[in-house]
């Protein structure tokens, strides 16, 4: 009978330290974009930028829970007891009381044309002979040339549906689009088969973007930092990378046009 009773405390020990390390273990709530694969897939729940944020905060002990929302408003979210953090922030864009976390992604954001237009963009002020349709926020993170053009282009827009973007492309209804060559390549090889795919042209006349984590709390923005720092010289980021097939993250060769 003693025998039964000490088992029965050391596994009512050991039962607690587990519901107690569970306690411990708190879940961010983190705002995301909606869908733009590979970074964000399946309402946020896959993809690679959620998989490194998921990942470097794991290391920190801590669960993430990604809410979607409309990417236009990832800079005019007020933070509250939803949101501990929001994903893809520019430090162009300047938020009051938002911390921002050194850069964990890049994007490279071009512009695409269907090549039978043989348009001639060398330079961003050459968008402004074409209609344009580009990602939410465009005007505001693409840097100050591209904003004042945007003002006077009368044929000019953006929208949150990026698979939007490659249809408006490819059917002709606009002539360029704006967008990362990730997701122009996902999503051109997802709408279209490939035998089908309409030959493109890439024009390169944006600098590499690089984007960060906005924390409401300058603590947990700190360990962000630190624990990224470590992550990013791990095999399992080099593996992230391999896994999405991603043609420039953080140092990785230049596009060409083709």
């Amino acid at each position: 009978m003693e025998k039964l009773k000490f088992l029965f405390c050391v596994i009512l020990c050991i039962f607690v330290s587990l519901t107690n390390a569970q306690a411990d273990r708190r879940t961010l709530s983190i705002a995301v974009g909606w869908d733009k694969p590979p970074y964000v897939m399946s309402d946020a729940q896959s993809g690679y930028e959620i998989e490194v944020i998921s990942d470097v905060l794991t290391i920190l002990g801590y669960e993430a829970k990604f809410i979607p929302i409309p990417y236009g408003r990832s800079y005019d979210i007020l933070f509250n007891s939803r949101f501990d953090a929001v994903t893809t922030l520019s430090h162009k864009v300047k938020i009051e009381g938002v911390y921002l976390s050194s850069v964990y992604i890049e994007y490279q954001n071009v512009a695409i044309s269907r090549r039978a237009l043989n348009a001639n963009i060398d330079k961003i002020s050459d968008l402004a002979k074409y209609s344009l349709v580009a990602f939410q926020n465009a005007h505001r993170v693409l840097g100050f040339e591209f904003g004042e053009m945007t003002l006077s282009h009368k044929q000019y827009l953006e929208v949150p549906d990026q698979a939007r973007q490659v249809r408006l492309l490819l059917t002709g209804k606009m002539q360029v689009i704006v967008m990362d060559i990730n997701i122009f390549r996902y999503l051109h090889n997802q709408i279209i088969p490939q035998a089908e795919q309409q030959a493109v042209t890439i024009h390169p006349v944006f600098p590499i973007n690089g984007y960060r984590m906005g924390f409401s709390n300058e603590a947990l923005n700190d360990e962000f930092n630190e624990a990224f720092a470590i992550y990013r010289k791990t095999k399992q980021f080099l593996r992230l990378q391999q896994k999405y097939n991603l043609h420039n993250q953080l140092g990785a060769a230049q596009i060409s046009k083709d």
